[in-house]
């Protein structure tokens, strides 16, 4: 269960040491950093300093040099009983805002580029751990090894192969350097390699020292910061909060009140409409009244001129036409009878005359009747 722990946790670490979100959480601290005064800031968020034990190309027993540094400026200390000068630089400091990194001298590990599909950048512990032996000869039970991607994790995802630094050192040459420190008495943050001679050297950026074994140290002033950070933050949202709050209250009101005007600005422009409305519908009612013919002299009309035997269902009236249907005996003598009249004009039949199956003798009938007479252009065209 450990195991698979710890696989898990090691997949989430590389995973969000590749993701955005660990750079965007680094910008926005340095935000945050930077709102604080100086003298705050350089009390609360001191740069880390390192301290380098650089090992001697003849082994491990031989002599080794110190460099102290800070942000790139390195200064040397005292190498002679050089165990004891850690443990005085360590005590000085208080071992909180310190680094030891133990550097294997050249040559004392395997440095090689590999070329693996972009896939396994997700799981390069396993992946590598099952490809080692092609690249070095050595089996993966032999050897402790470490990696870096070559690229930004950005530019890595966009292609389809990744570059991968690996460091490898033997086992047994590895456990020599860490007994060497473990009888000083002493324990390391890092373990890494460099890359040249120089004084101090520079280093490959790996650590071939497994997490369990890291020096602990002391998260008082880390723990201190957090709840520093949290409780500026905390009364940054409370300001936020209490001025948002505010703000909404007095939105509220004016809404409330916006609300009540637009309620009576509604209403005024309802009765206003209505208004028109009336209006409006009063001066079609009186135009229709002006333009439809008078009712009662085609009733009169129509009743005078009808036969006996025919007999009216509907009567429909506009101001352009009268149209009646009905039955009768005959509906074609009805138009010639209806032409005789001066309040209509030129009685057309629409449609086919059929019998009425439930009024046998009858005849269905629609007829139209234009209230206008014809236009001199349309007489013109018929002629």
């Amino acid at each position: 269960m450990t195991t698979s722990y710890q696989a898990y946790l090691n997949q989430f670490r590389h995973w969000y040491a590749d993701s955005p979100l660990r750079e965007f959480l680094q910008w926005w601290g340095a935000e945050l950093k930077n709102l604080l005064p100086e003298k705050w800031r350089e009390r609360l968020f001191r740069k880390k300093s390192q301290l380098l034990i650089v090992g001697d190309q003849a082994g491990p027993e031989a002599s080794v040099t110190l460099w102290r540094g800070t942000g790139g400026d390195w200064q040397p200390l005292a190498a002679e009983d050089w165990a004891q000068r850690v443990q005085q630089e360590l005590a000085n400091d208080g071992a909180v805002d310190t680094d030891i990194v133990y550097v294997l001298p050249v040559g004392k590990a395997l440095v090689r580029h590999i070329q693996l599909p972009a896939a396994a950048r997700e799981n390069l512990d396993n992946v590598l751990k099952y490809e080692l032996d092609r690249f070095v000869p050595f089996s993966p039970d032999q050897v402790r090894f470490a990696w870096r991607l070559e690229k930004s994790p950005h530019a890595a995802r966009q292609e389809e192969t990744i570059t991968v630094q690996v460091v490898v050192i033997p086992e047994v040459e590895f456990d020599k350097h860490m007994r060497l420190l473990k009888e000083k008495g002493l324990s390391v943050d890092v373990v890494d390699v460099a890359t040249d001679t120089q004084s101090p050297p520079s280093m490959v950026g790996v650590n071939l020292l497994p997490r369990e074994r890291r020096r602990h140290k002391s998260q008082v002033r880390t723990h201190l910061n957090w709840m520093l950070t949290v409780i500026v933050l905390a009364l940054l949202a409370l300001g936020m909060w209490n001025s948002l709050a505010n703000k909404q209250a007095r939105l509220a009101r004016l809404e409330k009140q916006s609300k009540q005007l637009l309620v009576q600005a509604r209403e005024a422009r309802q009765l206003q409409h209505q208004l028109e409305q009336a209006i409006v519908a009063a001066n079609f009612i009186q135009q229709q009244k002006a333009r439809l013919p008078a009712v009662v002299p085609i009733l009169a009309e129509l009743t005078r001129r009808i036969p006996d035997d025919t007999y009216l269902q509907r009567i429909l009236l506009n101001r352009e036409r009268l149209e009646i249907s009905g039955l009768s005996e005959n509906a074609n003598k009805l138009v010639p009878v209806l032409n005789d009249s001066k309040i209509w004009y030129a009685p057309e039949v629409k449609g086919a005359v059929q019998p009425d199956p439930r009024h046998p003798g009858k005849e269905k009938f629609t007829i139209y009747l234009h209230m206008q007479p014809p236009a001199e252009s349309d007489d013109a065209a018929s002629s």
